[in-house]
């Protein structure tokens, strides 16, 4: 992929970079659609993880703003936009046959997205052919995984982040053990090196996408990618 050549633990190889956020729901959702789209084009994909996804619905009371219009103005904005943010997460967790109590996991994230990075490290270093196409199947393998311990769950709440990390590094095939060292050692420095480059890239919200040098942010791109994708033929979507 043209651009991506001298960027830190991305691959130069890969005809789309797919960026997820574990604690986000849209890309939970938008993950099936995502992996139906490489399928049906056979593209060679690297997933990776990013901090982003929207805003999340907050407990907070709202802020007093006394007389001040500004501060009034400004508690309105907020206010639309925890709506729009509670009712995108409604949206979502349906469509994800999920209840909405389980829309938002508090777990942190991090270790998980670790796990990703290290299990694209494990597929890269690995001799035998088609390397690339095995650390694709065992990332998303890993990532469905992860998704399905954090939002579907019992109603006493998700597993700790070490045994979901732990299921679907199993799910992946690699050994726990090579993990730990991963996470002690190198593991932090190529996660804060992979979200530089993604910034420099321009890609900050999750799912993000990198096609051809165009970056796409969000779900809804998933219609306009498969258009370009099908040779950008006729009238797009909208």
């Amino acid at each position: 992929m043209s651009g991506v050549t001298a960027a830190p633990h991305l691959s130069a190889a890969a005809d789309l970079l797919v960026c997820l956020d574990f604690s986000d729901a849209e890309s939970y959702l938008a993950l099936a659609a995502t992996r139906q789209l490489v399928a049906d084009f056979d593209l060679q994909v690297q997933w990776l993880p990013i901090k982003a996804g929207l805003q999340r619905v907050s407990n907070q009371p709202p802020t007093e703003v006394g007389e001040d219009p500004l501060l009034a103005y400004k508690a309105r904005r907020a206010k639309a936009r925890q709506a729009y943010a509670a009712t995108e997460l409604q949206r979502t967790c349906r469509l994800l046959d999920i209840p909405v109590s389980h829309g938002q996991p508090q777990a942190d994230t991090r270790l998980a997205a670790l796990g990703l990075l290290y299990v694209n490290a494990e597929y890269d270093n690995a001799e035998y052919d088609n390397a690339a196409a095995g650390a694709a199947a065992a990332a998303a393998a890993y990532i469905e995984t992860v998704y399905a311990g954090l939002f579907r769950h019992a109603a006493g709440g998700p597993a700790p982040i070490t045994t979901v990390v732990s299921g679907a590094l199993h799910a992946a095939a690699l050994a726990e053990a090579p993990f730990a060292a991963f996470v002690a050692a190198q593991g932090p420095q190529v996660l804060a090196e992979l979200e530089d480059s993604l910034l420099a890239l321009g890609l900050f919200a999750s799912p993000g996408y990198l096609y051809q040098e165009q970056r796409f942010q969000g779900r809804q791109h998933l219609p306009l990618l498969r258009w370009m994708l099908q040779g950008a033929t006729g009238i797009p979507p909208v």
